[in-house]
């Protein structure tokens, strides 16, 4: 949950997050990402039909990631993950090892859809 300022800009203030337990992140977050299930982000074929379909309207597109630990950041907020590092190494170990499997599963099929398109890749990784 994000609280922002009525009559002036600036950053938002997470004030509440849902992932705040292991319990939480087992039961409800790491399913969806391991095992990696690639009908969810589609095959190489469906990735490049979307590809053709948003570059012929004039958009641009790409692919980026974040690294996991702004994810981690991100889903269950600074407190509760600093928290965990202390109180529960192991449930941060297990978050980051299963985004980096997830992941890699990710990269691989940018990357047969890169080749398969004829484009260059840079990885940083």
């Amino acid at each position: 949950m994000l609280k922002y300022w009525k009559n002036k800009s600036g950053t938002p203030e997470h004030v509440d997050f849902h992932m705040t337990s292991r319990a939480i992140w087992e039961r409800e977050y790491k399913p969806l990402l391991f095992p990696f299930d690639r009908e969810r982000v589609g095959g190489v074929k469906a990735q490049r039909e979307n590809l053709a379909r948003w570059r012929a309207r004039g958009k641009w597109t790409f692919f980026g990631s974040t690294l996991v630990w702004e994810n981690m950041r991100a889903s269950m907020g600074d407190y509760a993950m600093f928290m965990a590092l202390v109180e529960d190494p192991n449930w941060m170990l297990d978050e980051m090892a299963t985004a980096c499997r997830c992941r890699s599963s990710v990269y691989v099929l940018s990357l047969c859809l890169a080749i398969y398109m004829g484009r260059r890749v840079l990885l940083d990784i």
